[in-house]
């Protein structure tokens, strides 16, 4: 029996379910032919595929966009109108082991935004932004956008935009293109499966940037949007395709991804006016590694004591754990899942794959290791030969040594090949 691999499927940084009123249980936020759900996907692929989903803060602003938190399994935040930038930013200044996505409309960053977007492309901000360009505000009912096209018709511009009017349409890409810092801009299409690929390239580059530290990324997607413009979905498309591309050329407006280098770490915050600034160490503070007893004693208003102990041990052992794939696909024909990590010193390490709920499949490797860059290859079959079935499982890597014990876990996803035993 022919077997089949699966290619496209829901991606794992998206909810398992979509959330919606009693009587629209059945659809999403988006009209029928909305480019946001094919963003939505190009997104959340590319997390999966770069093992992010937990690292990420999705940004999203008044307007469709609006709709991101109620499908990304992520840390959601939601802005302002036009603002979603500027959040983006105090996020990663917050967090800058986070990955920080600000997913904005062309209603939002080209118009009351503009002023956010344009200084955080200024000055490198590490954030990645997905700027989606349908040429018209959608949610408010159709009025023009500073991106609606010559000729367009909207609720606000029944005769067509003119020139002498209401100016030229702002080509964001072009705009940001002339400043120095961005990294990496580019314009794509979802005009066609051709364009839709060329846009999720795209995307996960612009994430990839984040990730190496090199500053700031804006993918500007140009979009359908049927229902305001008053076409079949289909139509819709084919209007991108023969209009907008025309109004806005696709193509790569900077790419310095090759030669730019990771920025720098901020400088801390000057302290308070009148307060001395904190001592700086002269020589890095080693962890305080080994085994340790905490121990809390308290007496109550009552004169009553009572003490409670607990013994833990502070291990930096294991360094970080990686899988590749984060994705198996079941049975392998060649692929299998290979458990990467670091090992500082010398320890006794089990490594496991288990269930989510801490039932051990198969053991892996139960060895002395020496010190250094650690793999362990597993084929997909559980500990009686036979392929492990599909789901979410738990791989648990696991160090002993004179310091105690530590352990680092990581989630992988098996599916099943339809048309196989």
């Amino acid at each position: 029996m022919a077997t089949y691999t699966v290619t496209h499927e829901k991606p794992e940084s998206f909810y398992d379910r979509y959330f919606r009123k009693s009587d629209l249980q059945h659809q999403t936020h988006y009209c029928p032919g909305c480019g946001h759900g094919i963003v939505h996907k190009l997104v959340a692929s590319a997390l999966d595929e770069m093992g992010l989903q937990d690292r990420t803060i999705f940004v999203s602003p008044v307007g469709c966009s609006v709709f991101a938190y109620y499908y990304f399994d992520v840390g959601n935040i939601q802005a302002a109108h036009g603002r979603a930038a500027a959040v983006a930013i105090a996020a990663k200044r917050a967090h800058p082991e986070s990955i920080v996505i600000s997913y904005q409309g062309d209603g939002d960053l080209a118009a009351i935004g503009t002023g956010e977007i344009i200084h955080a492309a200024n000055r490198g901000e590490n954030i990645t932004v997905i700027f989606i360009n349908n040429a018209v505000y959608g949610m408010t009912g159709g009025q023009m956008a500073p991106t609606t096209l010559i000729g367009q018709k909207t609720t606000t511009t029944p005769f067509g935009r003119s020139v002498s009017n209401e100016g030229y349409p702002l080509r964001v890409c072009e705009l940001l293109a002339a400043l120095e810092a961005p990294v990496y801009l580019e314009r794509v299409a979802l005009s066609d499966n051709k364009g839709i690929m060329r846009a999720g390239k795209a995307v996960r580059r612009a994430i990839e940037n984040q990730v190496r530290g090199l500053g700031f990324s804006l993918v500007e997607v140009l979009s359908p949007c049927p229902t305001i413009w008053r076409k079949t979905p289909v139509d819709a498309q084919h209007w991108v395709a023969e209009e907008m591309i025309k109004a806005f050329p696709l193509g790569v407006y900077r790419d310095r991804t090759k030669t730019a280098q990771p920025l720098p770490e901020l400088p801390p915050p000057p302290p308070p006016e009148g307060e001395p600034a904190p001592p700086q160490p002269t020589e890095p503070i080693p962890p305080a590694e080994g085994r340790w007893t905490l121990t809390v004693a308290a007496t109550d208003d009552q004169g009553f004591a009572s003490t409670a102990t607990r013994r833990f041990s502070v291990n930096s052992t294991l360094g970080f754990l990686r899988l590749e794939p984060v994705r198996l696909f079941l049975p392998p024909g060649g692929r299998s899942a290979t458990i990467l990590w670091t090992q500082v010193r010398a320890a006794r390490v089990k490594v496991t794959l288990e269930t989510l709920d801490g039932i051990v499949l198969r053991t892996l490797a139960q060895r002395r290791l020496e010190p250094g860059d650690q793999a362990v290859v597993w084929d997909g079959r559980r500990r009686d030969g036979k392929l492990a079935a599909g789901g979410r499982y738990t791989v648990r890597v696991e160090a002993s040594n004179e310091l105690g014990a530590v352990a680092l876990e990581q989630q992988l996803t098996v599916r099943r090949i339809a048309g196989t035993k």
